[in-house]
């Protein structure tokens, strides 16, 4: 009878090759239950990524939808605010103004005048608002401020009446009328910005946003030249007749009550878009839930198996300890 036996390297080194394997395989098993995922992709989808390149490609684009619309958010949210704060304004000097011209109290035009010159600065100041840099309203230029300061407006429209040599309410009336038109000298000196509105955006497959308007937009010009003919007022136009002063002030208030229908059209346009990006948000979270799961179904782990894994690993494991300790003690004088 022959015995087959084997060395006590030979032996050595098999004891030490099962235990790098079974010290591996229990390492990637505990690696599995902790992240959820399977350590070797290759040998889950058999070789073939292209499902899981297709997924990952998708979920990568929702990513950047995601972006896209949380900045695009933060601005239309920030343009809605400004001409909400820009009603406040107008309606907080309106009713003033409307009321000088009955009372004839040269105190209270002052007053008057003094308050709507002060909020003609806060709305070219609202007008320039940036947000990340960015202005608001000025088109495609948004590295700059989209409309001129208060003094540089208010310089170039006295010299127009000047010029025009009005120096009646209604003469002017109508040179601020035409200055603040469109192809009058608004668009070359009050106006900063580009002609050219900013270009939609893409929030999702099916979801684009509108151009947002410009602080050049006609519906902005209503009310900034109600301000601006309160300013007048208030830097001495007609201060030779206090009925004619009461009569451009009266004029001031009524337009700023007729250029809030003009902010509220305004916000109404504004908030379609903020609609636009509420459904886009919602497109997106739910395309991006149903890819997520698809992947989650080809890289995640089943944590029941993996527990049995786990649990056979270390069995064979110890096995393989308690055999290694029991040679490692074997003597010539024990096996005799």
């Amino acid at each position: 009878m022959s015995i087959s036996s084997i060395g006590d390297l030979a032996q050595s080194l098999q004891l030490r090759r099962d235990n790098a394997r079974l010290t591996l395989a229990l390492n990637r098993v505990t690696s599995e239950i902790s992240t959820g995922q399977v350590q070797d992709i290759t040998k889950t989808v058999r070789g073939d990524f292209s499902l899981l390149a297709s997924l990952e490609r998708g979920m990568t684009r929702l990513a950047s939808f995601e972006t896209v619309q949380k900045e695009t958010a933060l601005e239309v949210d920030a343009r809605q605010s400004t001409l909400g704060t820009l009603r406040e304004i107008s309606q907080g000097v309106s009713n003033t103004l409307l009321l000088v011209e009955s009372t004839q109290d040269a105190t209270l035009m002052t007053n008057a005048a003094r308050d709507a010159a002060d909020r003609f600065d806060s709305a070219l100041g609202l007008l320039n608002n940036q947000i990340g840099g960015r202005s608001l309203f000025s088109g495609q230029a948004v590295s700059g401020p989209a409309i001129a300061q208060s003094e540089t407006i208010m310089a170039a429209l006295e010299l127009a009446i000047v010029t025009a040599g009005a120096t009646t309410p209604a003469e002017i009336e109508s040179v601020v009328d035409g200055w603040f038109s469109v192809g009058g000298d608004f668009d070359t000196v009050a106006y900063l910005g580009s002609d050219q509105r900013l270009d939609r955006v893409n929030l999702s497959d099916t979801e684009t946003t509108t151009s947002p308007p410009t602080a050049e937009d006609v519906r902005l010009r209503g009310t900034l030249a109600a301000l601006a003919l309160g300013t007048l007022v208030d830097r001495g136009a007609l201060s030779g007749s206090v009925s004619d002063r009461g009569a451009l002030l009266q004029s001031a208030g009524e337009r700023l009550l007729q250029s809030d229908k003009s902010l509220v059209e305004m916000q109404a346009e504004i908030g379609t878009i903020e609609n636009k990006i509420e459904r886009a948000k919602a497109e997106t979270n739910a395309e991006f839930d149903a890819l997520q799961l698809a992947r989650s179904e080809i890289v995640s782990v089943d944590p029941f198996e993996a527990a049995s894994e786990l649990q056979a690993v270390e069995g064979q494991l110890q096995a393989l300890y308690t055999i290694t300790g029991r040679l490692s003690r074997l003597t010539l004088t024990e096996y005799i």
